[in-house]
């Protein structure tokens, strides 16, 4: 499937599990699913996405609620510790499951979890976890308020047909607004795996004299420039 759609592993394997939700979501008729991250969890996602050049919504981290189509993604252990969830098992002597890979370091994740996280109150002479998720929480609340301007964008650009509308695109500012537009454009048509480098790209084609009149996006997805109007390509047979 990652092949297929010129997708990270990673990436495929967390868009079949939401596939799979989905589906069983729908087969019970149950529209909200509690999934078991927690504040370890949020730990690293953040210092992954930092890595990665994620601006605030990326350094936000996990949201507690998040919707996914009709179903929507509960995270009530985001403040809780991977320590204590550990002592409430022991203490009363509850089953659980433990994933062999995590023991591993194949992927990014792990090596994080495994190699960074634990290094850090040495290299810094203190526990520095609390202070990440409360920078997490801060970058959160303003990519909130910033999500809500770009929708008022968004309704104002976007065409009946879903396309976004050349003339009014190149009027947003700043450039930062113009980023969360276009980003806002991809995930709602659910093109999969974008960020800063994917937005950059559909900006490409405002260039009208030397930019591209073209893009490729991840998972085969293609944006293009005609008649006043940018507009996406969906993957052929689907």
């Amino acid at each position: 499937y990652a092949k297929s759609m010129k997708l990270s592993v990673e990436t495929a394997a967390r868009d079949l599990r939401h596939g799979f939700f989905s589906v069983k979501a729908k087969n019970l008729r149950c529209y909200q699913i509690l999934i078991a991250h927690h504040a370890d969890d949020q730990i690293e996602t953040v210092l992954m996405n930092l890595c990665r050049g994620s601006g605030t919504t990326g350094l936000g981290g996990m949201k507690r609620e998040a919707k996914m189509g009709k179903l929507t993604i509960i995270r009530p252990l985001l403040n809780v510790w991977r320590s204590e969830i550990d002592a409430y098992i022991e203490e009363r002597g509850l089953k659980f499951r433990e994933d062999a890979s995590n023991a591993t370091s194949e992927h990014v994740r792990n090596r994080v979890r495994n190699d960074l996280v634990p290094n850090l109150p040495e290299v810094f002479g203190r526990d520095p976890r609390e202070a990440i998720l409360r920078a997490a929480q801060l970058c959160r609340e303003d990519a909130e308020f910033l999500g809500m301007v770009v929708d008022n964008l968004y309704r104002m650009t976007v065409t009946k047909s879903g396309a976004l509308r050349f003339a009014k695109v190149e009027s947003v500012e700043p450039i930062s607004l113009k980023r969360r537009l276009i980003q806002r454009w991809l995930n709602e048509n659910e093109v999969p795996d974008c960020g800063f480098a994917e937005a950059e790209r559909v900006l490409s084609l405002m260039d009208i004299e030397n930019g591209p009149a073209k893009v490729n996006l991840p998972g085969d997805w293609h944006a293009r420039r005609r008649a006043g109007s940018l507009f996406l390509e969906a993957p052929k047979g689907s």
